[in-house]
C-alpha cells in the first residue's frame, strides 16, 4: 500500500466529468496539501478544459505519481 505521506516524486490532481469514464489530469503538485488546496479551489470556480470548455460537476481525485519514469516524463507546466 502507497503511503501518501511518504510520496516524493508529487501528486496528479485529476478529474472525471459527469457520465464519463476517463480520469484526466489537471495539475501536478509537489505535496498533499498543496493538492488538496488545488481541489478546494477547483470545487469553488468554474473550470475550462483545454478546448476552453466548461467541465460539467467533476469529480475530483488526487493519485500518487508511483515512479521516477512517471515523475521523469510528466509535464511541469501548465496543461492549458
Amino acid at each position: 500500500m502507497i503511503s501518501f505521506n511518504k510520496n516524493k516524486y508529487g501528486y496528479k490532481v485529476c478529474y472525471k466529468e459527469l457520465g464519463k469514464y476517463k480520469l484526466k489530469i489537471h495539475c501536478i503538485c509537489n505535496s498533499l496539501d498543496l493538492a488538496e488546496w488545488h481541489i478546494q479551489w477547483y470545487e469553488n470556480h468554474q473550470l475550462y478544459d483545454k478546448q476552453n470548455n466548461p467541465i460539467y460537476k467533476p469529480t475530483w481525485y488526487i493519485i500518487p505519481i508511483k515512479t521516477y519514469l512517471e515523475y521523469k516524463f510528466r509535464t511541469r507546466g501548465c496543461p492549458f
